[in-house]
């Protein structure tokens, strides 16, 4: 069992910033997304991932600092005994002036 951190970034109001994970051992990148779009809730599932059921286009996903390509989501995550952070970031827009 994996103890994994995720940062939640660039999310709705009223979606978790941050959730602590309890993954398997040999969870794969898929299985901890999917983890955190039940636990986050609807606003966050509904942010992550689009109507194909793939991850919605323009979320970033980071794991222990190196930027995973939308075709790594079957990538295993760190071993139980490597500290794993993770970050799923949803673009930021906004406008000029």
């Amino acid at each position: 069992m994996s103890t994994v951190t995720v940062n939640v970034v660039g999310a709705a109001p009223g979606v978790p910033r941050q959730l602590v994970l309890e993954l398997g051992e040999g969870a794969t990148v898929r299985a901890l997304v999917e983890e955190a779009s039940r636990r986050g809730g609807e606003a966050l599932r509904r942010s992550l991932w689009d109507e194909d059921g793939r991850v919605a286009r323009g979320i970033v996903i980071v794991v222990g600092g190196e930027i995973l390509d939308p075709g790594q989501l079957d990538a295993p995550l760190p071993g139980p005994d490597e500290t794993a952070e993770v970050f799923l970031i949803r673009p930021i827009v906004g406008g000029g002036h």
